[in-house]
Formats: C-alpha cells, sequence, structure tokens
C-alpha cells in the first residue's frame, strides 16, 4: 500500500515501459498459479474418500457423520419381491442377495425406515448433499463411499429403476433407500442415495 508521504529512495526507479508491465504481469502470472494450484489442490484433498480397509463384507453400522447417523445394520432378505427394513425402525437392513460392502461389482443396498413423526433411522436421509461421505463399517473393516446424488422417485418411476438400483452387476457402488411423501395414510415414493467407493 503506497504511503500517505513520499520517500526518497536510492534504488533505481522500475521501468516504467511496456518492458515493465511485462515484468510485472509475468510476477502476478506466477503468483496467481501457485494460489490456485493450492486452493485445488486442498479442495481435491477434502473431497478425496478416506482409504477403505479389509475388502468385501457384512455391514455391520452404516454412519453418515454429516447427519450424525450411526445405525447398526443387519442383513435383511426380500419376501414377495419386496424388501422391507428391519422392524426396528433404530436399525438399517442390508439386501443380502445383493453385493457387500467392498464388492467389486454390483450394488450394496442399505434401506431404513423414515418416520412420518420422526425416530426412523433414515429420517434425514433426503438431506444428504452430493460428496457426503458415507462410512460402513464391515465384518472386515470399513469401507468409505462418496455421494453422488440424491434422487426422489414416486411409486411408479422407482419401480423402473429398481432392476437398476438392485444390480448385482456393473461398477460397485452403495445404495441407500427410504420413504418420502407422507400423505397421511401411507408413503408416496422413495428417497435413493448413490454413493461411489474412493480412497486416498
Amino acid at each position: 500500500m503506497p504511503s500517505a508521504t513520499q520517500r526518497r529512495s536510492t534504488r533505481r526507479p522500475s521501468p516504467s515501459g511496456p518492458h515493465g508491465l511485462r515484468v510485472g504481469g509475468a510476477i502476478l502470472a506466477v503468483l496467481v498459479l501457485i494460489i490456485s494450484t493450492i486452493v485445488l489442490t486442498g479442495y481435491a484433498r477434502a473431497r478425496n474418500v478416506p482409504e477403505s480397509s479389509g475388502g468385501a463384507s457384512q455391514p455391520t453400522v452404516t454412519r453418515i457423520s454429516s447427519l450424525g447417523l450411526n445405525v447398526p445394520t443387519v442383513p435383511i432378505l426380500e419376501q414377495d419381491a419386496v424388501l422391507d427394513p428391519p422392524s426396528n425402525p433404530k436399525e438399517a437392513g442390508w439386501w443380502a442377495n445383493g453385493a457387500m460392502p467392498g464388492a467389486r461389482q454390483g450394488s450394496a443396498v442399505i434401506t431404513a425406515h423414515k418416520i412420518h413423526g420422526g425416530g426412523g433411522a433414515f429420517d434425514d436421509l433426503e438431506k444428504l448433499k452430493r460428496g457426503a461421505l458415507i462410512t460402513v463399517d464391515t465384518q472386515r473393516g470399513v469401507q468409505n463411499y462418496e455421494v453422488v446424488s440424491v434422487n426422489h422417485y414416486d411409486r411408479e418411476q422407482f419401480a423402473e429403476k429398481s432392476a437398476d438400483l438392485f444390480s448385482t452387476d456393473g461398477e460397485p457402488r452403495l445404495v441407500l433407500i427410504t420413504c418420502r411423501d407422507w400423505n397421511g395414510k401411507d408413503w408416496e415414493g422413495n428417497t435413493v442415495v448413490i454413493a461411489r467407493p474412493g480412497s486416498r
């Protein structure tokens, strides 16, 4: 910042012609590049998913720190082509006929109740943001995932997408499912969160 009172200097004055501007511009460009690199590197590190461990295994706990969620997770099976969450609203259910968390392909599906009056394990699932971290503790270690989408479907849309959501083929991913849109008697749709694995 220039001083209010100009001081005398024994230094040679800086060039004021085009050459001086080019030098100043080059220095500024280097500084901008350095600062940008630091900022972008820090941003990339912040978005990295922590390293997973243990390989594919049955889940025991589902944790989402951004929602303050820490939920016991138990295996469940579909009945008459319907996959119901555990009867205990404080528990999540892992679809045991699907992929395990940490598997190299397929959907690891975890579902839990949303209760319109509160008290369900996945009450706040729709508040998840893209980039949020989901951690699944397993019998062999920890599997970490980054949220890539939060989707809301009515019953018809969910039925159309169910084959893909429950697929045991394709890229590995974590799929979290709960109900939404309480009409006073029943739920009219579902919230579906898709998350991808990653590591530092």
